[in-house]
């Protein structure tokens, strides 16, 4: 990758942070009672992202509840910055969704916890 590139992705990178943190000042996402459940894993520099795709998300699509499978790397202030724009979301630590015989990391712990609550509602997972 030549110099010229890297420097437009960082700028492009910088700005776009630079926006997506206005999503933090938008009014909180209301959850709803449609038989819908959004789960998502998180980790720390992922939350401005998060909070974009999410508050999109359930503009268009009504969810009952929403719940976050908190990567270790999640501080608090990640959570009060989802707590204040996502009411009612549910922070879930990682370590929660640890099975014996599954590995350990990332994708298993939200697999998991889609298997939990897939048995009673439609679970989306929603990516940043």
């Amino acid at each position: 990758m030549t110099l010229i590139k890297r420097v437009k992705e960082r700028i492009n990178k910088a700005v776009f942070n630079q926006v997506v943190r206005g999503m933090r000042q938008t009014p909180a996402a209301r959850l709803t009672g449609s038989r819908l459940i959004v789960l998502s894993m998180v980790q720390h520099r992922d939350v401005d992202a998060y909070l974009l795709a999410v508050k999109s998300f359930l503009r268009f699509m009504p969810a009952k509840r929403v719940v976050v499978v908190a990567d270790p790397s999640l501080t608090e202030a990640d959570r009060a910055v989802m707590r204040d724009n996502v009411s009612g979301i549910e922070l879930r630590e990682a370590a929660e969704f640890r099975k014996p015989g599954i590995p350990v990391g990332g994708t298993w712990e939200r697999l998991c916890a889609i298997s939990e609550y897939v048995a009673d509602d439609y679970v989306i997972q929603l990516d940043a």
